[in-house]
């Protein structure tokens, strides 16, 4: 049994080092407490309500708890709240340094503002989709994907299954950059959207590729090509295409963000291949799923070869990545599930 680590950095947090597992008996059963259990819990999130409901390691007494979760969804004001760890310390008088607590930002704002930034972490562990790369503990801390509010199972009866030679597009990208197109971090804008119109004007209808579209209103991101269209256009696109380009933020701080999360969500919920450029982003649940069966995962500097790269993947291995890939996105669905 792993004994804690009083002296551990709790900036440097693993399992091993901040997790006290004393009450976590495989015998007894790894107990979860959900604050605001004695009071009709109720998150933003379906996923946590079902869970809370449904879940046999649920229990209503805290001292039997091994896990102690928090949902950002049931604290008042959590957006506007300069002090959440004062707010933590009122919910709950164990909170202490945060060990054994799992905090859970299940609100989603189409942002990629790190909520818990400015939050004195200690020993929580962290679960959300925008993480910077100062206040994510690779091992300890949780990305978590974005998921639609469409109802997923209607959405994919009336779908029937597309093979890749009924894709007419090789690739596709749609996203408007609302910052300076001069702008350069992980990549420079400029240079990238050069490319999308020099390979479209050679490509011609084998890919999809708007930068110049209807977007998300957003006053806060300007360093991320932000999500176009509504959903049912995009899936018009997504269901004609092999693969899905995505791409990061600028910003090189930014580990993950809900708008990368929602990209490569919808990719695989369409059957299109993501293409994530960024081998230094986190994906989600990366600890248990094998990312490299669905997705192609490349470095930035490769963008200007990318429909070279793309051509040489062939039938078989097409059809075995969208099959992992659709595999992938149940279990997302299982995990966050939305009704």
């Amino acid at each position: 049994m792993a004994v804690l680590d009083l002296s551990s950095d709790s900036t440097e947090c693993t399992m091993t080092s901040c997790f006290n597992f004393t009450k976590c008996s495989v015998a007894e059963g790894l107990r979860v407490y959900f604050y605001g259990f004695d009071s009709a819990f109720s998150s933003s999130h379906p996923a946590l309500n079902l869970f809370h409901t449904r879940n046999i390691y649920i229990t209503s007494d805290p001292s039997e708890a091994c896990l102690f979760v928090i949902d950002t969804s049931t604290l008042v004001d959590f957006n506007n709240n300069k002090n959440i760890n004062a707010r933590l310390l009122n919910q709950s008088t164990k909170y202490n340094d945060g060990t054994n607590y799992l905090l859970i930002n299940s609100e989603a704002k189409n942002e990629n503002v790190d909520k818990f930034l400015q939050f004195t972490t200690a020993r929580t562990i962290l679960a959300q989709s925008n993480f910077v790369k100062t206040k994510f503990r690779p091992g300890y801390d949780i990305v978590i994907p974005k998921m639609s509010k469409t109802k997923t199972e209607d959405t994919l009866k009336r779908m029937k299954p597309i093979m890749p030679n009924e894709r007419i597009f090789l690739f596709s990208f749609l996203g408007f950059f609302s910052g300076k197109l001069h702008n350069h971090g992980r990549f420079n804008v400029y240079d990238v959207v050069k490319y999308f119109n020099n390979i479209q004007s050679k490509l011609g209808n084998n890919i999809y590729i708007k930068t110049s579209c209807k977007y998300f209103n957003s006053d806060t991101i300007h360093d991320e090509f932000l999500l176009c269209m509504n959903e049912s256009e995009r899936m018009e696109v997504l269901t004609r295409s092999t693969f899905s380009l995505i791409l990061p933020s600028i910003n090189i701080s930014h580990k993950s963000t809900e708008i990368i999360q929602f990209r490569i969500t919808e990719a695989l919920k369409f059957g299109a291949i993501p293409v994530i450029f960024g081998d230094d982003l986190v994906l989600p649940f990366s600890e248990i799923f094998d990312w490299g069966n669905a997705a192609i995962i490349i470095p930035v500097s490769l963008i200007q070869d990318i429909h070279i790269i793309l051509k040489k993947y062939t039938v078989n291995k097409i059809m075995s990545m969208q099959h992992a890939g659709k595999l992938l996105y149940q279990a997302f669905s299982d995990y966050t599930y939305i009704p």
